[in-house]
C-alpha cells in the first residue's frame, strides 16, 4: 500500500495534504491504553510498548477492525475481532487461533516513523523533513503555552491564517495570553528559513 496517499473521504487537496503528511506533527501524550487520533484526516492508533511509541492506522491488517477498540497488555495492543496482538515496530506477534504457527512476515500494522510524540504520515526517504526546532523554548522572556487538544469546525487553512493573524489576540485570547488593551500591532515581516518561516512579534 502507498503510504503516499490521503485517506478516504479526504477533506483535503491531494497536494496539500502530500505537503502536510511530509512534516512531522505534534501529536498527545502516551500512555498505556490504545489512543485514538485524527491526523490529517488520517484514523491514527497509538499505544506504547516497552519503550517505544507506536502510531498507525486504526485499522487491523486482518479485518479492518479499529483497533481503538481493543485494548493492550504487555506485549501489545489487541484487536477486539480475532485477538491478534501487535507489538514493537506495529509487528503481530500473536495469533490466538493458531498459536503454534509463525505469523507471516507480512501481518504488520500501516505505522508511520516517530520520535517522542511527533509523527509524520508520508515520509520523503530521499530528502527527510527534520523535527520542527523550538529554539526560544527554555529561554528566558518567552512565554511557553502547550495547548490541549481540542476540535475546531473549519478548514486546516483557516487554522493556519489564524495563528498567524495577530490582531485578533486582544479581542479573542485576553483571558490566556493576550492584553485587551494592547491592540496596536507593530509591523513585523515574516523570514523565510529552510523549514517554513520565523517571525518575531
Amino acid at each position: 500500500m502507498n503510504l503516499l496517499t490521503p485517506p478516504a473521504n479526504c477533506t483535503f487537496e491531494p497536494d496539500d495534504w502530500l505537503r502536510l503528511a511530509r512534516c512531522w506533527q505534534r501529536l498527545c501524550d502516551v500512555g498505556p491504553a490504545p489512543m485514538k487520533a485524527v491526523l490529517l484526516d488520517e484514523q491514527l492508533v497509538i499505544y506504547r510498548i516497552n519503550q517505544q511509541i507506536v502510531v498507525a492506522k486504526d485499522v487491523c491488517p486482518y479485518r479492518g477492525v479499529p483497533l481503538t477498540l481493543g485494548f493492550h497488555d504487555e506485549h501489545g495492543i489487541i484487536c477486539p475481532y480475532h485477538g491478534l496482538r501487535f507489538g514493537e515496530d506495529g509487528r503481530c506477534n500473536r495469533i490466538p487461533s493458531s498459536p503454534d504457527q509463525p505469523v507471516p512476515a507480512k501481518l504488520n500494522l500501516i505505522s508511520f516513523p516517530v520520535e517522542l510524540v511527533w509523527v509524520c504520515l508520508a515520509p520523503d526517504v530521499d530528502d527527510p523533513a527534520e523535527l520542527p526546532a523550538m529554539p526560544h523554548w527554555v529561554d528566558d522572556g518567552f512565554q511557553q503555552i502547550t495547548c490541549p487538544p481540542f476540535d475546531v469546525a473549519g478548514l486546516a487553512g483557516r487554522q493556519v491564517e489564524g495563528f498567524l493573524d495577530v490582531a485578533h489576540f486582544a479581542w479573542v485570547h485576553s483571558k490566556t495570553f493576550a492584553d485587551a488593551s494592547n491592540q496596536q500591532v507593530p509591523p513585523y515581516n515574516p523570514v523565510e528559513t529552510p523549514n517554513g518561516f520565523a517571525v518575531d512579534y
